[in-house]
C-alpha cells in the first residue's frame, strides 16, 4: 500500500506542477499576451493530495480485505476476476485519456482559429458592458431617458470616449432574427434576417465602416430606417440600387446605409 501511496502523491505532485507551469505559456500561444495569470491555489493542492491519497486507499483497502478472508482457491479466483476488472478499468482509462487528448487539441486549434479570422470589427482597446433592465420596463419612455442620461455621462468621462448601444452585445450569448419582405410581395414571401438595434455611435466604435449612404443619427430613434450589410444588399439588391429602397418588417423601413459584413452574432 506504501507503493500505491508514493504513486499516487509523485502522479499529483507531477500533475500541481503541470498545472502550475503550464497555463501561461498556453495561454500567450493561443491568446497572445494576457494581463492575468492562472495558477492553482490552496483548495487545488488540499482536493489534489486529498484525491491521490482516496485513490490509494480505494485501491489498495479492497484487495487487503479480499486478502484476508476465504479458501486459497477463493482467493485465485478473485485474483482472476480483479485481473480482469483492472483490464478493463485500465481500457476505460486510456480511452478516456485518449478522448481529453483530442478534445484539448481541438480546443486549441478552435481557438487559434478564432485568432486567425479578421472578425470585421475592433476587438483591441474595445470594452462590452451588459446592463440588464426588468422586462416589464419596456418599452417606456423611462428606458429612453435612462439611456440619454447615461450617454451624457459617458460622454461627459475624460477623453471623450466612442461608444454605442446594441441589443445584442458582440460576440455574445444570441441572435436576433426578423423577417422582412420588399414591397409588393405578400407574406409568404418573407426572409428571415439576423436583426440588431443598434445607435448612432455602434459603427464608429466598432470601427465598422459605411460603405454607401450614411450612418444612423439621433433623430432616427423612431425605427423607420436601416442599414444593412454588403450580404444583405448584395442578394436581395444585385443591381446595386439598395440604397434608398423600402423594406417591410413590422413597419415600412428605408435603406438609408450599407455597412461592411461584421462577424458581431455569437453563434455563427
Amino acid at each position: 500500500c506504501s507503493s500505491d501511496l508514493l504513486l499516487a502523491v509523485g502522479a499529483g505532485v507531477i500533475g500541481i506542477a503541470l498545472a502550475w507551469i503550464l497555463p501561461g505559456p498556453l495561454l500567450r500561444r493561443v491568446a497572445g499576451e494576457v494581463s492575468f495569470r492562472l495558477q492553482p491555489d490552496g483548495t487545488v493542492l488540499a482536493y489534489t493530495l486529498g484525491l491521490a491519497m482516496l485513490a490509494c486507499l480505494a485501491c489498495g483497502l479492497a484487495p487487503a480485505l479480499a486478502a484476508t478472508r476465504g479458501t486459497f482457491q477463493d482467493a485465485i479466483q478473485q485474483r482472476h476476476e480483479r485481473l480482469s476488472l483492472r483490464s478493463l478499468l485500465l481500457a476505460i482509462q486510456v480511452c478516456v485519456s485518449v478522448i481529453l487528448l483530442v478534445g484539448a487539441g481541438l480546443l486549441v486549434r478552435s481557438v487559434q482559429h478564432a485568432r486567425a479570422t479578421d472578425p470585421g470589427f475592433a476587438v483591441q482597446d474595445t470594452a462590452s458592458l451588459s446592463i440588464d433592465l426588468p422586462a416589464s420596463a419596456y418599452p417606456t419612455p423611462a428606458i429612453r431617458t435612462f439611456f440619454q442620461t447615461l450617454s451624457q455621462s459617458v460622454q461627459a468621462l475624460p477623453g471623450s470616449p466612442t461608444f454605442g448601444w446594441s441589443d445584442m452585445e458582440p460576440l455574445g450569448h444570441g441572435q436576433g432574427f426578423t423577417s422582412f419582405r420588399l414591397p409588393g410581395e405578400n407574406e409568404k414571401q418573407e426572409k428571415l434576417v439576423l436583426q440588431n438595434g443598434v445607435s448612432a455611435g455602434y459603427f464608429d466604435t466598432l470601427h465598422i465602416p459605411v460603405l454607401a449612404g450614411r450612418n444612423f443619427q439621433d433623430s432616427d430613434s423612431g425605427g423607420a430606417v436601416v442599414l444593412v450589410n454588403q450580404t444583405m444588399a448584395n442578394k436581395y439588391f444585385p443591381a446595386g440600387d439598395g440604397l434608398g429602397k423600402m423594406i417591410v418588417t413590422n413597419r415600412p423601413q428605408q435603406i438609408v446605409g450599407i455597412v461592411r459584413n461584421a462577424h458581431t452574432a455569437g453563434l455563427d
